[in-house]
């Protein structure tokens, strides 16, 4: 009993505990990567990213378009005058013309501020861009943590179960054990191992999409590195919020299409206002008679067709109300997010102090004692096969419970804009 008991805890050892941080993978050989190296790797390759910083770069030349005056035009007409010229050819009037147009007081300025503030959004645009990158890459990095986890859980079952077996077959090699509950054994052996399929499917997407971002195409695995460590976030949904506020782009972003609309408002009123044309014309007339002439032209816009005017104004007012209401939605649904991650990270925390202080050093002392129980025949095989049942169990509630309290955590810092420390 004696060398099943040794055998018992050798097989073990290995698989008990797992490390608070940890490199966890199957090639040793393989590069380690952590979250800040593919995030920066990320950020560096991605093209989706780079798209996005061609479009701010775009939209700022816009401003200098938008501030510049409109391409003058010139252009050279030939008439056919006097009619009574006998050298239609050589007695053609050739007239040079060149304009100008100005836009009317206030305009090019409305038009170059709305400019700005588009820029700033698309800058903004990046922002959200870049931050929802990197909560993906947490994403599918933890769920590359929990597949790798799930690993060491599952071998850690069949490893207990191998250990049951032999007591099993030496209880019925003595005639105190039934072929049946060898049977059974096998069956749940084969059953933890078919597990093992469905984790090597998820190591290899959450793999898979972290090579994507970083435009990494000859793939390949890879170690990763994880802290695990919890606690709780001592800062109010309030105190959140504001940085929220100061922080978050989509917030930003919508901030800046309110004023970018407000330009467009004033501009569409700036339409009552006539724009301006300043032209010269210079006139050459040779043959029989020989005429030159120079002349000048001011010109303007007439605004007198109110209805479009006005049909002009009430919509850049209605885009205007609808980003405001869009911005308000949008601190609203942050607001909300705020709490309701916090109500989540708040109960996966406390699950995991439940599970990692009490259930799962309990259920481990309890396999010990159901392998004694069973030996000393105080115990049936089917409630030495419980133990371990329960202890995988909790230890994969225990670890999904550690993923979610990522996950949310994860949640909370894309809604803040920034980083946030549990204590």
């Amino acid at each position: 009993m004696k060398l099943v008991k040794y055998f018992f805890v050798l097989s073990l050892a290995a698989f008990f505990f797992i490390m608070p941080a940890h490199v966890i993978g199957a090639d040793k050989n393989a590069a380690v990567f952590s979250i800040d190296t593919i995030i920066d790797k990320s950020i560096e390759n991605n093209p989706q990213l780079e798209s996005d910083r061609q479009i701010i770069k775009r939209d700022r030349e816009m401003i200098t378009a938008e501030r510049s005056l409109e391409n003058p035009t010139f252009e050279v007409m030939f008439d056919d005058q006097p009619v009574s010229s006998r050298s239609l050819g050589s007695g053609m009037r050739k007239n040079y013309k060149f304009t100008q147009m100005f836009h009317g007081p206030g305009k090019r300025s409305l038009m170059g501020k709305a400019a700005v503030s588009m820029s700033e959004a698309s800058a903004a645009g990046y922002e959200i861009s870049r931050l929802n990158m990197i909560r993906d890459i947490k994403e599918n990095y933890y769920m590359l943590f929990m597949a790798r986890n799930e690993k060491k859980i599952v071998e850690k079952g069949i490893a207990i179960l191998t250990a049951f077996m032999s007591i099993v077959m030496q209880r019925y090699q003595l005639g105190l054990a039934n072929q049946t509950d060898i049977l059974k054994l096998n069956i749940e052996i084969e059953k933890m191992k078919t597990g093992l399929i469905k984790i090597v499917k998820n190591d290899r997407i959450a793999t898979a999409k972290l090579n994507g971002f970083m435009n990494k195409k000859d793939g390949g695995s890879f170690e990763i590195e994880l802290a695990m460590k919890t606690g709780e976030i001592k800062l109010s949904a309030a105190v959140l919020y504001e940085m929220a506020v100061k922080n978050n782009p989509d917030i930003l972003s919508a901030s800046k299409m309110v004023e970018k609309n407000e330009y467009g408002v004033a501009l569409s009123r700036s339409a009552r206002r006539p724009d301006f044309m300043l032209g010269a014309q210079y006139s050459n007339l040779r043959g029989d008679m020989e005429e030159n002439r120079w002349s000048l032209m001011v010109g303007a816009t007439l605004p007198i067709y109110k209805k479009r005017i006005n049909a002009g104004i009430k919509a850049a007012r209605a885009e205007l109300r609808s980003s405001v209401e869009m911005k308000k939605a949008m601190e609203n649904d942050t607001y909300t997010m705020i709490e309701e991650e916090l109500a989540y990270i708040a109960a996966q925390n406390e699950l995991i102090n439940k599970y990692g202080g009490a259930i799962i050093p309990s259920a481990n002392l309890s396999i010990q004692a159901a392998m004694i129980a069973y030996q000393n025949s105080q115990i049936d095989y089917e409630s030495l096969v419980m133990t371990q049942q329960e202890l995988y169990e909790f230890e994969m509630e225990n670890l999904q419970a550690y993923i979610d309290y990522l996950v949310h955590l994860n949640m909370i810092e894309r809604a803040v804009g920034t980083a946030v420390k549990p204590e």
